[in-house]
């Protein structure tokens, strides 16, 4: 199976927020937002998880920031853009793609990630999406902060806090069922972002059950502070 390209800005800024320096926190579990720069700048491997292999390079870039706009660039191996976001501020996606179904401004902001975020923390929001500028769906996302794990990456190996988001993305249509959109993001402060996300589909077909979609890895390479 061809793996689909997948821009996951969304993902990548809600913990790229996080940053090296950070408010002193509620508690001793809690993690408060920074102000990012701009040229803050991650590279991640991704790899096609049917075939298990790498598939790709995508760099992920802070372009500006703003008091309520903050913007990054998602590029190929070959300097392509693939994407952009805008968040009104950081963990709420005001602008940007959800697995490239919904893509446009949603309303209220997308809240991906709750601040100061602690271990144990559940969520769930509902809101409006565009799909390409043909229609509006509604998009709900249900989220939970994990708790603390080792990973290793091309990057290295880091202490790095496990999150995990749900999305359904409201595309149902008579033939087939919403597309559920799965996140899972481990995020380290020491890079001010994901080291690691995988990202999968299933497609609740009507008359089959759930139906696979795509599969993905995202492991980070390198960490360039702007």
């Amino acid at each position: 199976m061809r793996l689909r390209r997948f821009s996951f800005q969304s993902s990548l800024l809600s913990a790229a927020a996080l940053g090296l320096v950070f408010a002193l926190p509620v508690s001793a579990q809690d993690v408060a937002a920074p102000a990012l720069k701009a040229g803050d700048m991650w590279t991640y491997r991704q790899i096609d998880e049917y075939a298990n292999r790498e598939v790709d390079t995508i760099s992920r870039a802070v372009s500006s920031t703003g008091p309520r706009d903050i913007r990054v660039v998602t590029r190929s191996n070959d300097g392509h853009v693939l994407g952009e976001a805008r968040f009104s501020s950081p963990g709420l996606l005001a602008t940007g793609q959800l697995g490239g179904h919904a893509t446009g401004t949603l309303e209220p902001a997308l809240q991906l990630t709750p601040y100061p975020i602690r271990e144990g923390e559940t969520w769930s929001q509902n809101v409006r999406a565009d799909a390409s500028g043909h229609d509006e769906r509604k998009t709900r996302i249900s989220g939970k902060v994990v708790g603390w794990e080792t990973v290793t990456v091309p990057a290295g190996e880091f202490r790095a806090l496990r999150i995990e988001r749900s999305f359904n993305l409201g595309d149902a249509t008579a033939f087939q069922g919403a597309t559920l959109l799965h996140e899972t993001e481990w995020y380290s402060p020491q890079v001010k972002g994901p080291v690691k996300v995988r990202i999968f589909e299933d497609h609740d077909v009507q008359c089959d059950g759930p139906a696979g979609g795509m599969r993905a890895i995202y492991e980070l390479v390198t960490f360039k502070s702007g």
